[in-house]
């Protein structure tokens, strides 16, 4: 059958022994089930008996409809009759099979129809889709990123109501910001940023779209590590120039991996790899960026290795000497947070962090909420330690705040020990 079909669409033959009638139309499928072809496009104005014969196979293959059903291998004449139709065959034939009683067939055949018109005319195969079959919107308008990624995201700019759940986006996004960046990386980045500010959080869809951005913004690393280095720095330049805040961060971000990858030994070792952090703070003291974020970035690089027990002395001391003088009290509260805490993004070692901080010596006052930070997290393991590390703090509010808040916990946690233990500081 779908060989038949295969012959209907591939054009008309001129003689009767080719299977062509004599009035010059195509016969049925029922009479003449395999036809000669001359490979003539089908023209504009097409003969019932011709869709009919298709509606008819269509119906046949998808009337067991299931996940097995693939185009491909159950109904390849189909597939290669719609290489022979030109443009305009498209809406014609769409329009007939309007006219026709809703089907699983001709549902099939529209989208068929929709997928190979969007390789052809992207942008009348999207206003088709969004007028008349809305499960094919998401498809067409991945097709029309590939050619005019910015007709695409003006598409995704005029209704946001109308846009899918932000899941079934992600491969117009990939696509769109891959081909986009080939063409015009600035104006890519500018949208790309846009649709961030829009996402809470930068969620699942702001990542694929981001991914699908480095693919076309960069060389490929592995393959072209010359090309790639050369690229690094204008872009790194664009994206502080075209972004801000949480895009710019995430953007940086994973630029600045990318970039700590490129310089990384096979096989690190300790010292290789104090060396690579450091070439990679270089690199990114030398962009124009704030302190405040120059270091947040360098809080998040210190951190992939210092999530490490046996490697976060090495990483937060890194850190501590690295950042601006201006972030270092933001920067004691984060080291904590992420070396002490009972987190699963932290190394989950508040003796080390206390070592660490030891070798500082006193802290001023604008180190207060770290060390209350600190002196919480040492309660919750040794309440002692806790009560002697609140007892630190050189700002007295800040000093009371942490007392306070470490007898409570000394109280739920080991009542039987409370008043001896809190005897000693009254």
């Amino acid at each position: 059958m779908a060989g038949a079909a295969a012959g209907y669409f591939s054009g008309r033959s001129s003689s009767p022994a080719a299977g062509g009638s004599k009035d010059g139309q195509l016969p049925t499928a029922a009479n003449s089930p395999s036809i000669s072809t001359n490979g003539a496009p089908l023209p504009h104005a097409h003969p019932a008996a011709e869709l009919d014969a298709w509606l008819r196979i269509a119906d046949h293959l998808s009337a067991a409809d299931g996940l097995g059903f693939d185009p491909a291998w159950d109904a390849p004449g189909l597939l290669l009759s719609m290489e022979k139709l030109t443009a305009a065959d498209f809406p014609a034939l769409l329009q007939t099979l309007a006219a026709r009683p809703d089907s699983i067939g001709r549902k099939r055949l529209e989208a068929w129809l929709v997928e190979a018109w969007s390789r052809r005319r992207p942008r009348e195969a999207f206003a088709w889709a969004e007028e008349h079959r809305r499960d094919l919107w998401n498809a067409a308008l991945e097709e029309l990123a590939r050619v005019n990624p910015a007709a695409a995201w003006e598409k995704l700019k005029v209704d946001p109501s109308r846009r899918l759940p932000p899941g079934e986006m992600e491969g117009v996004h990939s696509v769109l910001f891959e081909t986009w960046a080939r063409m015009d990386r600035p104006a890519a980045l500018r949208a790309l940023a846009e649709l961030c500010d829009t996402i809470s959080d930068h969620g699942n869809e702001g990542i694929v779209a981001c991914e699908g951005f480095w693919k076309g913004a960069l060389p490929d690393r592995a393959k072209f590590p010359d090309e790639w280095r050369r690229a690094v720095d204008p872009l790194a330049r664009e994206i502080v120039d075209l972004t801000e805040g949480a895009t710019r961060s995430q953007l940086l971000g994973g630029l600045m991996y990318d970039y700590r990858e490129s310089q990384r030994q096979k096989e690190p070792d300790p010292e290789s790899m104090a060396r690579n952090r450091q070439e990679v703070a270089d690199w990114l003291k030398a962009l124009p960026l704030d302190e405040t974020m120059e270091s947040s970035l360098l809080q998040s690089l210190a951190q992939r290795e210092g999530v490490a027990a046996e490697l976060a002395p090495s990483a937060y001391a890194w850190l501590w000497g690295n950042v601006p003088a201006s972030q270092r009290a933001e920067t004691l509260n984060y080291i904590v947070s992420v070396w002490a805490a009972e987190e699963p993004w932290s190394a989950r070692d508040p003796d080390g962090c206390g070592k660490w901080l030891n070798s500082l010596g006193p802290l001023g006052p604008e180190f207060s909420k770290g060390l209350k930070q600190f002196a919480e997290h040492a309660a919750a393991r040794d309440p002692e330690a806790g009560l002697a590390w609140a007892g630190r703090i050189a700002d007295p509010s800040v000093k009371k705040e942490a007392t306070t808040a470490v007898a409570e916990l000394i109280r739920r946690q080991w009542p039987d020990r409370a008043e001896a233990l809190l005897g000693k500081q009254q």
